[in-house]
């Protein structure tokens, strides 16, 4: 099981890793990407972080 995370900090809202989720789980708010779903339907793939330039996106399995 994994849980998706993005650091807003980081984040400099590209759209790349909402773009490219395989299952919908991260969305754009204003500038920023956050996740819109239920942290842990996060399937661990890491699309979103080979996309993210900035290193926002995380996965960790739990």
């Amino acid at each position: 099981m994994y849980m998706i995370s993005i650091y807003a900090d980081a984040c400099e809202g590209c759209g790349q890793c909402a773009e490219n989720c395989p299952v919908n789980l991260l969305s754009m708010e204003g500038d920023k990407a956050v996740v819109s779903g239920e942290p842990t339907e996060c399937m661990g793939c890491e699309t979103c972080t080979s996309v993210c330039p900035e290193g926002a996106c995380h996965i960790q399995e739990i």
